[in-house]
């Protein structure tokens, strides 16, 4: 079995701050000769059944009870003016490529392979280093502590276990803010601060001073406000739109309804000539509106449900999410039928019984 995983560095507080959340030893994950890595099992694959739209799951890439485990991690080697392309050929070569190369290929944005006539061979013993890595323990993704990896596991270690664990040694500057990530030769920051928006231009400034690309500079906490404005102007724009569909469906069962009742004033009112009281008339008004709310269930909740599922569906391609049906939403459209189909009855009843049932058999023109 072959994952890829993001090896990630907290600073010893917020660390030891998940070693006591998960109730684990701190002698066991400060040992030197052997630190143990906090393991987030999960990875991000495509999932595209045969004749269906793919779409991103999430699946566990280790089994939760065979923690704590050792496996082995496979680190590429550098090549000084080379970068691994990330392929292995059928001869079982590793391809590297020269950087320029490399960034002529990808500036040009060409959707032709890579020259593999250019590619620098390297025999995968050289390419790839072997170290095995102690897994002590599986958590969840911690959204606050740590960036989430899209389509990696993470392994996580203290700052103060770099060196003994990947060989890595970070500056005090470098430790002082945030969380490291390493990606392959990739190194990622991630910065927790007061003011996001006065971090990121000064960030930003820094990086036109130095004349260094800004595409990977990213305001998390920026872009969740855009999401949260959107999904704002969403809510009012489908709440609005539900409430006026709402309103004309509503008002179209309670004038039917009415209109309904007020055609048979003169079956209403034979039967109440012949000796129907009140409240017989009302038990056959009340059975009559649970009758007319279970048929308009039976073919609307199907119908609804079945939406729902396309719905689902069609989004499901862009984001990750398992099917369930709103019972909560459920309940109150199915409360709202009966409101409506009952109050509708109620007011046409409260008309017919004001009616003499005299004159109510007297006039032909209903």
């Amino acid at each position: 079995l072959e994952f890829a995983v993001t090896f990630s560095f907290l600073d010893d507080a917020s660390f030891k701050s998940l070693l006591r959340k998960y109730g684990l030893s701190e002698a066991d994950y400060y040992d030197p000769q052997a630190p143990r890595a906090l393991f987030i099992n999960e990875n991000t694959v495509i999932d595209a059944p045969p004749g269906e739209d793919a779409s991103w799951k999430s699946v566990k890439v280790l089994k939760s009870g065979e923690f704590p485990l050792t496996v082995d991690a496979f680190e590429v080697k550098e090549i000084e003016g080379c970068v691994f392309s990330g392929n292995v050929n059928a001869e079982g070569f590793a391809m590297y490529y020269e950087y320029n190369y490399i960034n002529e290929y990808y500036q040009s944005e060409t959707s032709q392979p890579l020259d593999e006539s250019r590619a620098l061979l390297v025999p995968i013993e050289e390419a790839f280093s072997r170290k095995p890595v102690l897994l002590g323990a599986e958590i969840e993704h911690e959204t606050i502590l740590l960036p989430r990896a899209f389509s990696s596991a993470v392994a996580i270690y203290p700052y103060s276990m770099a060196k003994a664990a990947a060989n890595a040694v970070f500056t005090d500057e470098e430790k002082k803010d945030g969380v490291v990530s390493s990606i392959e030769n990739a190194i990622e920051y991630a910065f927790v601060v007061k003011n996001h928006k006065e971090a990121a231009a000064e960030m930003k400034k820094i990086l036109e001073d130095a004349d260094l690309p800004q595409e990977n500079l990213h305001d998390l906490n920026d872009s969740k406000e855009a999401q949260r404005m959107l999904v704002r102007v969403v809510r009012v724009f489908s709440y609005g739109f539900i409430i006026l569909i709402s309103l004309i469906a509503a008002s179209n069962v309670f004038n039917t309804i009415s209109t309904s009742v007020s055609l048979r004033r003169r079956e209403f009112a034979m039967l109440r000539s012949i000796g129907m009281h009140d409240r017989g008339f009302g038990k056959m008004m009340i059975f009559e509106c649970i009758i007319y709310g279970l048929k308009a269930l039976l073919w609307g909740l199907p119908a609804a449900f079945l939406m729902t599922y396309l719905i689902y569906r069609a989004v499901g391609i862009a984001y990750q999410e398992s099917f369930y049906l709103p019972a909560a939403s459920v309940l109150i459209a199915i409360a709202s039928v009966f409101f409506v189909v009952f109050a509708s009855m109620l007011y046409a009843v409260l008309i017919i019984r004001k009616e003499n049932p005299i004159d109510a058999l007297k006039n032909e023109n209903l």
